[in-house]
């Protein structure tokens, strides 16, 4: 027998023992993986060698390959590396969803807000009033002992001469967990009516909360918990929140206007 011949033998033997493993593994497929179709799992070996078949009968002739163990050999090859391919494809895709899975039941703690609040010197046409640094440094000192550690209290007031008077009491969350620890929700909405509501303010109205996003409302004097000539608006968004009181505004659309500026020149 010639060489050639004989190593072509050789190499189709260890193609046929292959192809068979093919099998196997397809029918073991089949046990391991219940929930998949049968005629999947089954099936996978069969498109292989009627696929490595075509190949054999189209590319061997060109070859100048016309010995039955390069058909063999042809037909196992593509075959493994069909199987193969689907295979990882699928444990590729499993670990994906998995790692999905995962990550949608996972807390939010590790996301730390990307903005917080602070108490520049000047804002547009506001100045921070220092006159008030007592009033507002007890308030901001009460409201921290509440919150602790999982929130950090800012509280200032900012005056004008052509500008209304505004008052903030305001927080950023240390982290996303730490707001739900304190009872706050991550609907924006629901979260700054019930955040008012705990300051006593009922009615307010929704407002245009500006690019900063969020939910902003106001309301205006006659509502529950706000005192004459004052508008009481508040914000909330995934990082702050705030309560304002505004004064010098004639309605709820001055009030917003005025917050939304205060709201942009704290944010950090």
């Amino acid at each position: 027998m010639r060489p050639r011949v004989a190593a072509g033998r050789s190499w189709a033997r260890a193609c046929l023992v292959g192809l068979g493993v093919l099998v196997v593994l397809g029918a073991l497929g089949t046990v391991l993986h219940p929930e998949s179709p049968a005629g999947y799992e089954a099936g996978v070996p069969l498109v292989a060698v009627l696929l490595g078949v075509v190949a054999s009968a189209l590319v061997g002739p060109a070859l100048g390959r016309a010995e039955w163990w390069w058909h063999v050999a042809v037909v196992a090859g593509i075959g493994g590396l069909l199987f193969v391919g689907i295979e990882v494809t699928r444990l590729a895709q499993a670990v994906e969803d998995s790692v999905v899975e995962d990550t949608a039941g996972a807390p939010a703690e590790a996301v730390v807000p990307d903005h917080r609040l602070d108490t520049p010197e000047t804002i547009d046409g506001w100045s921070l009033d220092h006159s008030a640094d007592a009033e507002t440094q007890g308030a901001a000192e009460s409201a921290q002992e509440g919150l602790g550690d999982l929130a950090t209290v800012v509280t200032a007031r900012y005056v004008g001469p052509d500008v209304p008077t505004v008052a903030v009491y305001g927080a950023t969350f240390t982290d996303q967990e730490a707001r739900g620890t304190a009872g706050f929700t991550t609907d924006t909405a629901q979260g700054l009516l019930d955040f008012l509501a705990g300051a006593g303010v009922t009615g307010a109205v929704p407002v245009d909360p500006g690019p900063l996003g969020g939910s902003l409302s106001c309301a205006g004097p006659g509502a529950e918990g706000v005192p004459q000539d004052v508008h009481v608006c508040g914000w909330y968004d995934r990082a702050t929140f705030a309560t304002v009181s505004v004064v010098g505004v004639e309605d709820v659309g001055e009030a917003g206007e005025a917050v939304r500026a205060i709201r942009a020149g704290m944010t950090r």
